[in-house]
């Protein structure tokens, strides 16, 4: 004899499985993500934000087999543009070589005057 089944309202909780799916090539952010994106990262320009989601759309539009599938495409996006903000440099930009260039030349030069 089998026991009989036992429901949630026993207090067996039911497993569903959600499967993903694969990213569509013209996937773009919801305004909400978009609204996500300048409150948590006002520094990202619109460009910025552009260029890392067709970044993102490219790379799992490439990706095969169950890690490109995902269940919230929004979420793995959100994740991108975090890591994307931490890969920008802080501080400091860097400093334009030329003018050190141009001082070096002009030491050489002024070297080269001396020795004639």
């Amino acid at each position: 004899m089998t026991p009989p089944e036992q429901g949630p309202e026993q207090g067996e909780v039911k497993k569903t499985r959600q499967v993903g799916g694969y990213i569509r090539s013209d996937w773009q952010p919801t305004e909400a993500d978009i609204a996500w994106v300048r409150q948590r990262f006002p520094e990202m320009s619109p460009g910025d934000v552009k260029d890392e989601t067709e970044q993102f759309v490219d790379y799992w539009c490439g990706e095969a087999g169950q890690r490109a599938r995902k269940r919230d495409w929004s979420a793995a996006w959100k994740n991108w543009i975090r890591i994307a903000n931490k890969r920008k440099p802080r501080g400091r930009p860097p400093q334009n070589p030329e003018p050190k260039r141009d001082a070096l030349l002009r030491r050489i030069a002024e070297l080269g005057n001396e020795f004639e």
